[in-house]
């Protein structure tokens, strides 16, 4: 428990303090200001520091964070899941489906440059359906009805049947563009986060992807706590109360930033519209959530919103 704790947010304070200490030993001072720079991992944890400890950093830049954790796990989960059997959608169907994107969204913005820009206009644009194999019809040239099922999934919501922390139900599905990058090493976009390069097991083996990896194993062992169970037969209500209790623990997504505001906190958000790791709209999401709590005009005086077009998870 104790550990759990310290991962979800106790141990930032903690590193932070002893950091303002040494420096002091250090230059004879404390600094002038502080500024928590993260990615990820990270920017979940310098939203939780505006949350939950106002007063530690004078400027946070939170990129790509992974807020609302508990549902990106489950989600991952739903979403590996659905690439089982004869749902996996091999590299070169991956291509297909990252070239007919571009080719029903890339020049939509004015620029033929192989970035989806209008990232909700291409949701409009693209229908993956217009990917399905004829009747009788089956390779890398076309999309299988459970593929194509498989595909929807991931563009679809996350819906809980149970509240998490703060009201939150829903994690928002992912994007369109940049599903076959090359951004994350040797692969990117779908073939490191989501499809693999492998047809998925439970549990989890070597060339997997990374979203089915980590969302199995966090239900199994953080969730379910049975390291041998199988996630996708897991119903969210069964446990709830574990679920809930992790949710408060790691789901930043806590949208009165009163007191960071009022101490005068500058917080940048950065999402990258080509990311399979987590899904951007998730920080959208949270951004307008602070809006409706707080008022746009507040907001914009201490909280800047920014979305990169067509950059994976990692940049």
């Amino acid at each position: 428990r104790e550990a759990l704790v310290n991962f979800a947010h106790a141990s930032y304070p903690k590193v932070r303090d002893v950091s303002v200490e040494l420096m002091k030993r250090a230059y004879g001072k404390t600094p002038d200001k502080m500024y928590f720079v993260g990615s990820s991992e990270g920017g979940r944890e310098g939203l939780t520091m505006a949350q939950r400890y106002p007063n530690a950093f004078d400027g946070i830049f939170a990129r790509v964070p992974v807020i609302n954790w508990t549902l990106l796990q489950f989600g991952g989960m739903r979403n590996g899941a659905a690439t089982f059997g004869d749902g996996w959608i091999r590299p070169p169907q991956v291509k297909l489906v990252h070239d007919a994107v571009l080719a029903a969204c890339d020049a939509a913005d004015g620029a033929a440059d192989r970035i989806v820009s209008d990232a909700a206009g291409c949701r409009a644009r693209f229908d993956v359906k217009k990917l399905q194999c004829a009747a009788g019809a089956s390779g890398d040239a076309c999309l299988s009805e459970v593929q194509v099922k498989a595909v929807q999934t991931l563009h679809s919501p996350m819906r809980a049947p149970i509240a998490l922390a703060n009201g939150v139900t829903e994690y928002p599905g992912f994007p369109l563009g940049g599903e076959d990058t090359t951004a994350f090493g040797p692969t990117g976009g779908w073939r490191a986060w989501w499809t693999g390069n492998a047809t998925p097991t439970q549990p989890p083996g070597p060339n997997q992807a990374i979203a089915w990896t980590f969302g199995s194993g966090a239900l199994s062992h953080f969730y379910m706590q049975q390291p041998s169970g199988d996630p996708r037969t897991l119903d969210m209500r069964a446990i709830q109360a574990r679920v809930q209790d992790i949710s408060a623990l790691m789901d930043s997504t806590n949208p009165d930033l009163s007191a960071f505001q009022a101490r005068g906190g500058k917080l940048i958000l950065l999402e990258n519209m080509a990311d399979y790791a987590q899904s951007p709209y998730a920080g959208i999401n949270y951004h307008a959530s602070v809006v409706q709590r707080m008022g746009k005009e507040r907001v914009d005086s201490f909280f800047e919103l920014y979305a990169a077009p067509g950059v994976d998870h990692v940049g």
